[in-house]
């Protein structure tokens, strides 16, 4: 995850333990949360809005994604995005 410069939020439970054969990004990742508890709830508590967000616009236009290239699947949820933004504006 971390070669592509995102940052991986697991939580992970209270008894995991840091391998030594273990990958990297695992372990930075649970360095973190032991380090920082706080500051990795603040971050990880926007997982459930993530998740209602992706479900909401799911029920809408379904769960497939008719493009094969990934820059048209790009395109295609920003326009899904857009579409559902101004349902949304304009049922207000």
């Amino acid at each position: 995850m971390e070669e592509v410069d995102g940052i991986p939020f697991v939580k992970a439970k209270c008894n995991v333990r840091i391998l030594a054969k273990g990958h990297p990004d695992w372990k930075r990742m649970v360095l973190r949360q032991r380090n920082d508890p706080e500051g990795f709830k603040a971050v990880y508590c926007y997982r459930v809005v993530v998740e209602g967000v992706i479900s909401a616009l799911k029920r809408m236009f379904g769960h497939k994604i008719a493009s094969k290239m990934r820059h048209n699947q790009t395109l295609e949820m920003l326009c899904r995005l857009v579409l559902c933004n101004y349902g949304t504006v304009s049922m207000a």
